[in-house]
């Protein structure tokens, strides 16, 4: 073999860095599901019920956030 020839590098990937590049890629996955799980669950408001055909509601938590907006 000449300096000219180099050997190629190996892009394969061995079954080591297989197996820790996949658990490391599970334990990502359960910890976002873990921090997604904590939020409360959205309630759909039903505008057919109410007769009200804007989707604005102006919540506890909505007044909340005008209340520490204002300066």
């Amino acid at each position: 073999m000449t300096k000219s020839q180099k050997p190629s590098p190996d892009k394969s990937i061995d079954r080591r860095r297989f197996f820790k590049t996949a658990s490391v890629g599970a334990i990502g996955g359960v910890a976002a599901l873990a921090i997604s799980s904590n939020e409360s669950e959205a309630v759909a408001a039903d505008p057919k019920a109410t007769g009200d055909r804007s989707r604005y509601r102006e919540t506890e938590h909505v007044r909340k956030a005008y209340q520490l907006a204002r300066f």
